[in-house]
């Protein structure tokens, strides 16, 4: 996805820049990804005023979110939208600065999109998860093994605690 713009075009510009871009991105946080075959669409105005970048950013993506519990995988699809304004004359968190050629977008595109996934992500309030005998998916089978006997561990005596 191209997400590099000229400084010197962002300076003398006298309205926001206005694209929109389509294109792949991989991004992984916790049991959530985007992968490099998914698209992400956004929408980018962009400008630079009185050393003062602005940019409004929006986006579109699907993410595809695997349960902390049960393993299902799950396709979300989600948009974000938010305002930037970064001093381009002091440090910033986004490492930019005006004397650099170009201005690459990517971390700004990035941080809207990881403020979207939850990084221990559970496919429902009530999931059951795995058995943690024969690892099969309790919300869909049941077991039929016996349960272990707390007694043979070696926690058995946490159980007997008034909490």
């Amino acid at each position: 996805m191209q997400t590099v713009f000229k400084t010197i075009e962002l300076l003398y510009a006298k309205k926001p820049i206005e694209v929109d871009r389509i294109g792949n991105l991989e991004i992984k946080l916790g049991n959530n990804q985007i992968s490099n075959q998914s698209v992400v669409k956004s929408s980018i105005k962009i400008i630079i005023e009185d050393e003062i970048l602005k940019l409004n950013l929006d986006a579109k993506f699907e993410i595809i979110a695997t349960c902390g519990r049960c393993l299902e995988e799950k396709t979300i699809n989600e948009s974000s939208y938010k305002y930037f304004k970064v001093n381009l004359s002091s440090e910033n968190d986004y490492e930019i600065i005006l004397s650099q050629e170009n201005i690459d977008i990517l971390p700004f595109l990035s941080e809207i999109i990881l403020d979207k996934m939850d990084e221990n992500y559970i496919c429902q309030k009530n999931c059951k998860g795995l058995c943690a005998t024969c690892g099969i998916n309790l919300n869909s089978n049941n077991c039929n093994h016996l349960e272990k006997n707390l007694k043979e561990s070696p926690f058995s005596s946490l159980s007997k605690l008034d909490l």
